[in-house]
């Protein structure tokens, strides 16, 4: 398997999903890889654990999109 360089998150629309981004970037994090989300959706509901970006960049950025 080759070197994960960013996860992306997409999160569900009316679920708390910080428990879950909170394990996801503790495990990036240790592994220096970046979690991205869609800005719109990450902007104040992943309590700053995750980079803003816009739908293009997400789509090149992530070598992994986990939909919560």
């Amino acid at each position: 398997m080759g070197l994960i360089r960013a996860i992306g998150v997409v999160l569900h629309p009316q679920r708390d999903c910080v428990p879950v981004i909170e394990t996801i970037t503790g495990w990036a994090h240790a592994r220096q890889t970046e979690v991205i989300g869609l800005a719109e959706e990450v902007a104040h509901r992943a309590n700053g654990l995750v980079k803003p970006v816009d739908v293009e960049e997400l789509g090149e950025r992530a070598d992994l999109v986990v939909s919560l």
